[in-house]
């Protein structure tokens, strides 16, 4: 059996500790090795390829890796998009957008988490996107001076890219923004020089997995998130 991986970021952040498990086969998780070990931890999070049916460990998510090779695009030019100025944007409308987005999230779904934890963790993540030195982009949908749309882009290597957040405004959805967003960020990837696009949504997150399959994105992995608590 694997053994339970503590997240030191998870941890610190949430104020408890996180453990991480990936399992192949779910009667390790009846073993009393994995009971004793997974008393010290708050939270486990377990991804398995499997359905796992045992009282206590609930499905949070089904997670899908989507992939698409990067090439030229021409943008919508009704659409204007453009990287993202601290001196000129507001950050605040990105907090808020980023936020909006997360209706699908395991983090936001999961109501054992009760001190705020999605809020936090989604802030955090946009502000990470525009300090971390892995980051690649983050391109905004401006209409009327007003931001509508975001999408944040991550160096994961030499060759690939990955979609971190994208967000729309419920007020200019329909719009096509998610669509051009996505052709924004395909093409000035292969400028860069980068050869694949990446992103992980939700099976459940409807509307997602239509734009990103819209866009050519294919399938390359699918895995079942499970939620341990020790409450």
């Amino acid at each position: 059996m694997n053994v339970i991986e503590r997240l030191d970021w998870d941890s610190s952040f949430f104020g408890y500790e996180v453990g991480r498990i990936q399992i192949e086969d779910i009667n390790d998780l009846t073993t009393s090795d994995f009971i004793e070990k997974s008393i010290k931890f708050r939270l486990i999070y377990i991804f398995s390829k499997n359905i796992i049916d045992i009282p206590n460990i609930r499905i949070i998510d089904k997670k899908i890796v989507l992939s698409q090779k990067t090439f030229f695009l021409q943008s919508n030019k009704n659409i204007l998009i453009r990287s993202f100025d601290i001196n000129r944007d507001s950050f605040d409308r990105l907090k808020e957008l980023a936020i909006q987005s997360g209706k699908y999230s395991r983090f936001f779904l999961d109501k054992n988490f009760v001190n705020q934890e999605f809020e936090r963790l989604y802030i955090r993540w946009i502000e990470n996107s525009l300090t971390d030195k892995s980051k690649f982009d983050v391109l905004v949908a401006v209409i009327d001076d007003l931001i509508e749309g975001f999408i944040t882009l991550i160096k994961k290597s030499e060759t690939v890219v990955e979609i971190s957040l994208l967000a729309v405004s419920q007020e200019s959805r329909g719009k096509g923004i998610g669509k051009q967003l996505i052709v924004e960020s395909i093409s000035r990837s292969k400028e860069a020089g980068l050869d694949e696009i990446r992103v992980t949504t939700q099976l459940d997150n409807i509307p997602a997995m239509s734009l990103y399959k819209s866009a050519n994105f294919k399938i390359i992995e699918s895995i079942n998130i499970y939620h341990l608590w020790n409450l």
